[in-house]
């Protein structure tokens, strides 16, 4: 057995015929983005009705009961509720107490409940109260969490340990930076400024300058301003862009044109073929269309679930005890009730069950200590995997916009248990760990069994959400895709280390031993269903590692996320996506995911 990554914390559509999928993956490479036909398990999912805001001054509650009770609305309130949720917070942005008592909820959650302390920042940036910079400064200057980052060895593999509190720090603290610079003032202005030269982290240094142009028209006054406040080795953030709201493919292509162009030192070296001797072919080139295809047309590739059955046993209750301690969290309960509950969308918890096992292969023999059959308490890691796999399957929708890449057509057919195009079958499990900030691991599996992507405990904490769960399918899937395509990282972490490129700037990755490189690319490059697809160019380099992967989905769920979604998990997402690129690879990324306004 040989186990191919480990990763820390972060970190639509029934089976079509496998026939289809081949035509539209293995087809001559059209630059054309035509959306492809939507094939959902259910004709249309079931979301709850959209409930309307709850007062923010309510006498008989007082003020800050009625402010805790619009920040769980806001939380669960449907994606497309968001205007109304601006008008209403816009109304009391000179009311002294309920500025009070956002600063409040912000500062007493931040440890125990970050999300409602995310979401309260997000209101208070909002409101543009005239008491807004005397509150985000003052949460800025609470005391961080002490923390350390030893690296430890699991199983064997080199794994960074990180605090889930030290990441929600720092979306928090990104966060209040948004409410500071989208307040416009001298002041405010100073703060920010002071922050991209002082911000203990890249993501805080980059976005803080991002808020910084963006509420300064994206002037390029503003831009020098940036020059003069960032910190050596790190002028390139001057010239970082965004995938716009309003981007078109075209405009949102000319972007990346124009950075490669300014800055073709940054980008990433081309790849190399594998040295290791198994391997015969190098990465990015793919096997004849016949022999792919009768590869994924073969017996063996069929049926995950079959597979996984002869290969764990039967599908039954485990009679041990829970291997993880069961919580609820804020964003599962929300995104559990927005698809009706136990009703599943439509599907029932029977249809839902059978789903997530036929395609996904969560089946009972692995999770039967941790929730399996039950799907009416999403308190569990089963019920939390049955949320994500929703999400997947419905967060994104391309009705009003464009995505990297196609929500079912590479989204969906990446992370199932079936394998296909990008790599072969898999079945996820569930182990506990002694290490805390492991969540997860693909490991490879000779001869006809399936491959195996572990879940660990952190990823079903009270600190957990199903956002960076669904994220977690794809990165470790593409470690698959990696193996099936030759891909040449030949560590036992399937990333690279932190001085892994002595020809970049330093700091860019501060992820130790598990560094990616991050190929930027034009959406036109990947019309749907050509995800998989890799060259090293001229003129036009394709590919992609986990993070990347990882990244990409997190801002399509963030931009063009499901009307019916609540409110809370796209926030959340767009915030997640910035972070594993400013986070994870050793390359500078200049993608920003959407603007900079608070909420």
């Amino acid at each position: 057995m040989l186990t191919a990554c480990a990763i820390r914390i972060r970190l639509q559509w029934f089976a079509m015929p496998i026939s289809i999928f081949l035509l539209v993956g293995c087809q001559g490479r059209s630059p054309a983005r035509t959306p492809a036909a939507q094939i959902p398990p259910l004709q249309s999912i079931q979301w709850s009705a959209p409930v309307p805001p709850p007062p923010l001054v309510d006498k008989a509650l007082g003020v800050r009961s009625s402010v805790a009770r619009f920040i769980t609305w806001v939380i669960e309130a449907k994606s497309s509720q968001k205007p109304l949720a601006r008008d209403a917070i816009s109304a009391v942005a000179r009311n002294p107490e309920i500025v009070e008592a956002l600063f409040e909820e912000a500062k007493d959650n931040r440890h125990k409940n970050p999300i409602r302390s995310f979401v309260a920042l997000a209101l208070l940036g909002e409101m543009r109260s005239p008491y807004g910079l005397k509150y985000l400064t003052a949460f800025l200057a609470l005391p961080p969490t002490p923390t350390d980052r030893p690296t430890v060895a699991v199983n064997g593999i080199a794994t960074s340990r990180y605090s889930p509190i030290l990441i929600w720090d720092q979306h928090l603290t990104v966060k209040a930076i948004d409410g500071l610079a989208y307040l416009r003032t001298v002041g405010a202005d100073k703060y920010v400024q002071d922050i991209i030269s002082k911000g203990d982290t890249l993501y805080v240094r980059a976005l803080a300058a991002d808020a910084y142009i963006w509420n300064h028209k994206d002037s390029e006054e503003a831009r020098k301003e940036v020059t003069v406040h960032v910190r050596p080795g790190e002028s390139w953030i001057r010239d970082r862009f965004r995938r716009d709201d309003d981007d078109t493919v075209e405009s949102y292509d000319s972007k990346v044109q124009q950075w490669m162009t300014k800055h073709p030192e940054l980008l990433p070296p081309k790849p190399k073929p594998s040295s290791d001797p198994v391997k015969s072919r190098h990465w990015y080139e793919r096997e004849g269309p016949e022999e792919h295809k009768r590869k994924e047309s073969s017996v063996d590739h069929e049926s995950p679930a079959f597979e996984v059955a002869k290969f764990i046993g039967p599908l039954a209750v485990s009679a041990s005890g829970p291997h993880c301690p069961q919580a609820p969290t804020p964003l599962d309960t929300a995104l559990f009730n927005a698809d009706g509950g136990a009703t599943w969308g439509g599907y029932g918890q029977d249809g839902m069950r059978t789903f997530i096992g036929d395609d996904f292969s969560i089946v009972g023999n692995n999770w039967g200590a941790d929730g399996f059959p039950d799907l009416s308490n999403v308190s569990t890691p089963y019920g939390m995997m049955a949320n994500s796999v929703m999400l997947i399957t419905y967060g994104i929708t391309t009705t009003t916009g464009f995505t990297f890449h196609d929500p079912f057509l590479d989204y969906f057919q990446l992370a199932q248990g079936r394998g296909g195009r990008f790599k072969d079958d898999i079945f996820y499990s569930i182990e506990s760990s002694s290490d805390p900030s492991l969540f997860s691991q693909w490991t490879w599996q000779a001869g006809p069994s399936p491959n195996v992507i572990t879940n660990f405990c952190p990823q079903f904490d009270g600190l957990s959400d199903p956002v960076n769960r669904a994220a977690i399918f794809f990165h470790e899937n593409w470690h698959g895709w990696q193996r099936r395509y030759h891909w040449s990282v030949d560590t036992r972490s399937g990333h690279l280390p932190i001085n892994y490129n002595k020809d970049l700037p330093k700091g860019n990755c501060s992820n130790p031993d598990e560094c990616d490189y991050y190929t930027l690319h034009k959406v036109s490059l990947f019309p749907p269903g050509q995800m998989e697809y890799s060259t090293t160019g001229p003129p036009d380099q394709k590919m992609h590692m986990p993070w990347q992967v990882a990244a990409e989905f997190l801002c399509d769920l963030g931009q063009q996320p499901n009307p019916g979604l609540p409110m809370g998990l796209p926030m959340f997402a767009k915030n997640s996506s910035d972070q594993i690129v400013l986070q994870d690879f050793l390359n500078p990324v200049p993608l920003g995911c959407g603007n900079r306004r608070p909420f």
